[in-house]
């Protein structure tokens, strides 16, 4: 087994994907993510995208899950969704355990975008941040990343600030380019699969966004 399986058994492949953001996802024309490897903000909507489907996609691999187009029709109007199959547990990160966990077995309940839904849990001003953190913590936990205290008030508002290990992160570069390289893969063997999970992925973290329900 390489080093780059064993490193993708404890992280999710999505770990991978925010560390090194820039390879996934365009920079920020407005607002942005920072990812630990770039000098610049990644565009937050296609980086946190890319984060799940790359979950999936590790998970397809692996052989835990089976992905395929299913289509419902409704009078005249027919949709296409991705149905997401569990087949087994595998040894994964915390995201992709989270993804098999959601997994009913009811292909009504089981499209990848009702299960990023559930795994969201709830509405937020910023689905997109919430997805990525869940890399952030992934990688502090395993030492990418450390933690450093700010100011007492600071400290109290914002909690330890997280900083990126460069030499550890550096290790994760071979690990990177090996899921952009199984990703453009799915995507030649599957284009109609990548592309409706792409599009499910990022339509369930856009419907999560809360919505101002104030009036005037």
């Amino acid at each position: 087994m390489s080093n780059t399986q064993t490193v993708l058994q404890t992280l999710d492949w999505g770990d991978a994907v925010f560390a090194y953001g820039q390879l996934f996802a365009s920079e920020a024309k407005l607002l942005g993510l920072e990812v630990p490897t770039h000098s610049v903000k990644i565009n937050r909507d296609q980086l946190a995208q890319m984060v799940l489907v790359a979950d999936f996609v590790g998970l397809q691999q692996a052989g835990a899950i089976d992905l395929s187009i299913s289509t419902s029709k409704l009078l005249f109007i027919s949709t296409e969704t991705v149905l997401v199959k569990k087949l087994k547990d595998v040894m994964a990160g915390p995201v992709s355990q989270a993804i098999l966990k959601q997994i009913t077995g009811d292909p009504k309940k089981d499209s990848a975008k009702n299960i990023v839904y559930r795994l969201l849990g709830r509405d937020s001003v910023d689905p997109y941040s919430v997805a990525a953190n869940w890399s952030v913590q992934s990688l502090l936990k395993n030492g990418y990343y450390h933690e450093e205290q700010r100011g007492k008030i600071a400290q109290v508002v914002a909690g330890s600030k997280k900083l990126p290990n460069r030499e550890q992160l550096a290790t994760l570069e071979a690990s990177a380019h090996h899921v952009a390289s199984a990703l453009k893969d799915f995507e030649m063997k599957s284009p109609a699969i990548y592309k409706r999970l792409k599009d499910d992925v990022l339509a369930a973290l856009r419907s999560r966004v809360e919505q101002d329900r104030s009036t005037d």
